[in-house]
């Protein structure tokens, strides 16, 4: 997702990963996903859009309430974003939460109340 970089041959490029989200463990999660949001107007601040893919999905790799890659901290671009939880028994995703903002230089903790 690093679409502003540029990276020319013969020349170093420099890329600052300072912002990040973690989800606060919560029981029954399968699996979450974070949605980069994109806005429609052309001043930026209209109603947003979600995107088609995720910028983050991450699943469960067998126990459920028992993985630590569900609440590990993920390296995120700063942005607007929406997130899906993925719970044991639902077909589809739980949205929980809608325009989230991660600023430059924070890792948010998000806790979905689950």
């Amino acid at each position: 997702m690093a679409r502003t970089v540029v990276v020319q041959p013969g020349k170093d490029t420099v890329v600052t990963l300072d912002s990040g989200f973690q989800l606060q463990p919560g029981t029954d999660v399968l699996g979450w996903e974070l949605i980069p949001v994109q806005t429609t107007a052309a001043d930026g601040h209209g109603e947003g859009a979600a995107a088609a893919a995720p910028a983050i999905n991450v699943k469960h790799g067998g126990v459920v309430g028992n993985n630590d890659r569900l609440w590990s901290p993920y390296v995120v671009p700063p942005g607007t974003y929406d997130l899906n939880i993925f719970i044991k028994g639902m077909d589809e995703p739980l949205p929980v939460g809608e325009a989230i903002a991660i600023k430059s230089g924070d890792l948010l903790n998000f806790d979905a109340g689950l």
